[in-house]
């Protein structure tokens, strides 16, 4: 366990950083320095010791240097932030590599106390505990209620028959993706169904179809592959409403 938490707790390298760069969007919103993090890939070569830096002070100190080559400082990480899920990353292979070290030690097999102990090693590092009481323990049908009890007794948190949904998707995809997300074809019809009882004109359907009914898969669909046979159901329904009195 010294050994792993030595592994953890180190300082990032220079080659961590690029890697961990490069990986994200260079898109995406820019912080309140008004840098994205394609400002940071394009200039790496002249910013990606000062980068570098920052974050090896940052990781220990919680607090950022006061500048950054010649980008404007400020205190702190904020929402929105390029940094941020620049650090999430770090973080995340922190992570990554106390479970590959375990695998490779063969003391996770069948050994969920491990698994829980790393989790704690790696939250008392990193600041990112586990919410017990937001955490549920869910096993397939074939677990008996024996071994799902003795689970939920050692990572101490409660037994759970489904997963519920995470960030407005399922997270339970043990069965067909057409099963799994046919709930969009009962919303979609709640929606068409009121739509109908009112008198529409062609520029009010447009409306609604463009605004409301293609809106309902938009968020899934950019998460996960649907069936077609959904897609061509999702359709129809949409025709119907367009092409109806």
């Amino acid at each position: 366990m010294e050994e792993m938490n030595k592994r953890l707790i180190r300082s990032v390298t220079l080659n961590e950083v690029h890697s961990a760069l490069f990986q994200m969007d260079p898109n995406t919103s820019p912080g309140p320095d008004d840098m994205t993090t394609g400002f940071f890939q394009k200039y790496w070569e002249v910013l990606g010791r000062d980068l570098t830096d920052a974050i090896q002070s940052f990781m220990f100190s919680g607090k950022l240097l006061k500048g950054v080559g010649i980008c404007s400082a400020f205190k702190g990480l904020r929402q929105g932030d390029p940094l941020s899920p620049f650090l999430f990353l770090l973080c995340g292979e922190g992570l990554s590599t106390l479970l590959q070290q375990a695998e490779e030690n063969r003391s996770i097999k069948g050994g969920i106390a491990n698994i829980k102990r790393i989790l704690e090693l790696y939250g008392r590092a990193s600041g990112q505990l586990i919410n017990y009481a937001k955490s549920c323990c869910f096993s397939s049908s074939n677990t008996t209620a024996h071994v799902w009890d003795r689970l939920s007794q050692l990572l101490s948190i409660r037994r759970d028959t489904h997963l519920g949904n995470y960030l407005g998707l399922p997270t339970d995809l043990s069965q067909t993706r057409y099963k799994v997300f046919s709930y969009m074809k009962d919303g979609l019809r709640g929606k068409t169904d009121g739509w109908n009882e009112v008198f529409l004109n062609l520029a009010g359907k447009e409306v609604m179809l463009k605004s409301v009914a293609l809106a309902l898969p938009s968020y899934a669909m950019s998460c996960v592959k649907l069936p077609a046979k959904l897609c061509n159901e999702l359709n129809v329904m949409m025709a119907k409403l367009w092409w109806g009195s």
